[in-house]
This record gives structure tokens, sequence and C-alpha cells, in this order.
């Protein structure tokens, strides 16, 4: 009985959304990634800004976590170097760093969570950004 529903029922098939996690702390990245995975989501995790910047130029991502004090290319220049290209510059950034009093609002950025933050807090932030994003 229930196949004969399930074979009624339209299939649909949402393509899982991908979320790009830049973070030097590999506690934070192996976090986040656990926690989104769970909820449905494909990660990709950079260290660097750098690193950053070559997995968004190889796949662009639905959205991006995004530190801003990390070594070499800081999220700053992240932000700076996606504004640049109009295949990522509407790509939606959480930014999720302890430094924020020094960041300058950009409309790539849709919310800052200050560090330490609630993992639950952050995942519904997420969702209603993608939400959002597909409405």
């Amino acid at each position: 009985m229930l196949a004969e529903r399930e074979a009624k029922m339209p299939r649909q098939r949402l393509a899982k959304r991908s979320i790009l996690i830049v973070d030097d702390q590999e506690e934070i990245r192996e976090l986040l990634s656990d926690v989104l995975l769970l909820g449905g989501y494909t990660t990709q995790t950079a260290a660097n800004g750098l690193e950053a910047i070559e997995k968004i130029a190889s796949k662009v991502p639905d959205l991006i976590t995004l530190d801003l004090a990390m070594p070499g290319l800081d999220g700053h220049g992240v932000l700076k170097q996606l504004a640049r290209d109009p295949k990522t510059s509407s790509i939606p950034v959480v930014v999720v760093s302890a430094y924020t009093s020094d960041l300058e609002p950009t409309p790539q950025i849709v919310r800052v969570v200050p560090k330490p933050f609630e993992v639950s807090e952050l995942m519904d932030l997420i969702r209603g950004v993608l939400k959002r994003a597909d409405a």
C-alpha cells in the first residue's frame, strides 16, 4: 500500500545546495561541514582565502560562510575579489568571525555571525538565506 502511494506521488529531484566553508580553524570547518552534510547540503572547505578563490573558480557555491581573520588572503580580500567578478558577486556570504569591527558592509554579506556561535542558529540562518534565494 505504501509503495502504491509512493508510485502516485510526483517525484521531485531537488539539487543539493552547495556551501563553501572558509575558515582557518580546522575544527570549525569540520563542525560546519558535518552539520551541513546532515542537513542535506553539499560542502567544500577552504583553510584560507586563496584556497577559497580557487575552489570558487572551479565550482561556484550557493552560499559561503567566511571567516575574516585568516593568514594570507583574508576574508576582506575574498569579499573584494568576489565583488569584482559578475559570476561571484551575487553569492550570499555569511561572515562567521570573532573580528568584525572593521567590516565594511557589502551587498554580498547577508549576515554577520560572531564567534562563538550557536550551530542551530547558524543552520537556521543558512536555510533562510537559501530559501530567499530560491524565491
